[in-house]
């Protein structure tokens, strides 16, 4: 396994688990629906270092030629994640609120629809989901690969939540028009 590519995608992880502390409003806790989102996510980056460290085995016949794409695209897709998490922050004039609070902290303060929201409506999420995904491909072990579609519905769970409450805001209008030209995790391919 390459050190530098383990690295990098422990350094991913440490940037998405310190955003609560540096980024996000100070009003939240993390109650146990937090760290019911953020578990598949932890998982992941235990399995990066647990793979690195040869305690959980790695898939088998995956060598040369194969493992250096994998690697290569595994580096790329931390790298892409990184950068979106960097890119959404930098958008950001306000920080967020931590989500899975009881009472008024939910409440949106503003829309954001320029950066990366104008791509997608969760670019953190987008990045968390990027972060996992590339740590499967360069980590090739159970519990990374087992995390990817544990974070996926983890934040799809999470998402319908935060919509709702969106929707239910005083910002419920623009965010629905918002919505309706935006995808979730995925640019929309066709404008309405």
């Amino acid at each position: 396994m390459n050190p530098a590519l383990n690295i990098l995608a422990l350094s991913g992880f440490v940037a998405m688990f310190i955003l609560p502390k540096v980024f996000f409003r100070s009003d939240g806790t993390m109650n146990l629906r937090w760290w019911l989102t953020a578990a598949p996510f932890c998982l992941s980056f235990h399995g990066v270092w647990l793979a690195w460290a040869g305690i959980t085995p790695r898939l088998r016949g995956v060598d040369g030629s194969v493992a250096l794409a994998l690697d290569v695209a595994g580096m790329l897709v931390v790298v892409g994640a990184i950068a979106v998490m960097a890119a959404t922050m930098a958008t950001n004039r306000v920080p967020l609120a931590l989500w899975h609070q009881d009472g008024g902290q939910n409440q949106p303060r503003q829309i954001v629809t320029y950066g990366p929201y104008r791509w997608v409506r969760h670019p953190f999420y987008v990045s968390f989901i990027m972060l996992s995904v590339g740590a499967a491909l360069i980590g090739r072990d159970a519990l990374t690969l087992a995390a990817v579609p544990l974070g996926l519905l983890s934040l799809d769970w999470t998402v319908r939540n935060e919509e709702q409450k969106l929707l239910a805001s005083e910002l419920g209008d623009e965010y629905g028009a918002y919505q309706a030209r935006t995808g979730r995790f995925m640019p929309r391919m066709s404008r309405p």
